[in-house]
């Protein structure tokens, strides 16, 4: 059984369908990478699982399991006993998710407390014992820091911290390097790959950074304008890529860039992707991505296609890429 297991996941906000369809499955010990453009709800769907889609959204599922608990059936008093205990979520933004009117440490034993660690001593030594693990120098002295008296970085492991305190069995983390420079991307990323194998949690690590992904994922989820476009292993891929929009992500790789350029002589701008993710009232009838697809037909137009098994998982494309490229044949007159 998964650890987290999502069926037709879907997240409304009036009329705006943010998230359709979303299939995820993560099991303990595995890192689970989500990539997409901004738009393509990440994000959302990390909130939907943590139970934080305030009103007017609405999030509906055939299936949202958390190691077989239903996480839709659970009342607000059990689900808090479960989240920051079982599972918990790094946010993006480290100076906007602090309290800014409290210190580090009141917020890292206020986890504590809430979860049933009463001896005010004990907090403080397990505060200081979480600071020292994600690599804060002086943490009994930290302790008593503003959020505005440390660094995007700092603030950033103190999350990470809060987030950790109670060994969950699950941690979202949701762009925790987005803001940060790139050397302090690298700890972090090091930090948090060394506590989901020394804890042996199930790790959501959401990004817009196929590369990243590359470094630390043992599965790759590509969703677009709110829906999963293909799954799969991430040496698959990358070696491999089914649809058309994972292919381009990886065309714009400054990394492939340069190895084309090396083998091939190539010189000239990095490929993009033409156009814009589809907002809330100019959605496709047809295939989300042809509007932006060199490889879009009449048949893209008018139906959209459904997630199914193809390339070395599941994409969601009706004629997906061959290894070399180029689309294959259509689904529908494929021999079953």
């Amino acid at each position: 059984m998964a650890l987290l297991e999502i069926r037709d996941l879907s997240v409304r906000f009036g009329r705006f369908q943010a998230v359709s369809g979303v299939d995820m499955t993560v099991e303990a010990g595995e890192i689970v990478g989500v990539v997409g453009e901004s738009g393509s709800g990440k994000s959302v769907t990390s909130l939907a699982v943590m139970g934080l889609i305030d009103a007017p959204g609405k999030v509906t599922a055939k299936s949202m399991a958390f190691d077989g608990r239903d996480l839709l059936a659970l009342s607000a008093k059990a689900r808090r006993r479960l989240l920051g205990r079982d599972i918990a979520m790094i946010f993006q933004e480290p100076m906007t998710s602090l309290n800014p009117s409290y210190t580090v440490g009141f917020q890292i034993e206020e986890v504590l407390a809430i979860h049933g660690l009463k001896d005010r001593r004990k907090r403080r030594e397990r505060a200081v014992e979480l600071l020292e693990m994600v690599g804060i120098p002086d943490a009994g002295r930290r302790l008593s820091s503003f959020p505005h008296q440390l660094s995007g970085g700092m603030n950033q492991r103190v999350m990470i911290a809060m987030s950790v305190a109670l060994d969950p069995r699950l941690l979202i983390a949701d762009e925790p390097t987005t803001a940060l420079d790139v050397t302090i991307q690298a700890q972090i990323l090091r930090l948090l790959v060394d506590l989901q194998r020394q804890k042996g949690m199930g790790l959501v690590f959401i990004t817009h950074d196929l590369g990243v992904l590359a470094e630390i994922a043992d599965r790759v989820i590509v969703m677009y304008a709110g829906e999963v476009v293909e799954m799969a292993t991430t040496a698959d891929l990358f070696a491999r890529p089914a649809h058309p929009y994972t292919a381009a992500l990886l065309n714009a790789l400054p990394d492939r860039a340069v190895v084309e350029a090396k083998v091939t002589g190539w010189r000239g701008r990095l490929p993009a992707i033409p156009g814009v993710v589809p907002g809330p009232f100019d959605r496709p009838a047809g295939c989300l991505l042809q509007p932006r697809c060199a490889f879009a037909d009449e048949r893209c137009v008018a139906v959209h296609p459904d997630l199914l098994p193809g390339g070395n998982g599941a994409v969601r494309c009706h004629r997906p890429l061959m290894p070399d490229g180029q689309p294959g044949p259509d689904r529908m007159e494929v021999p079953a």
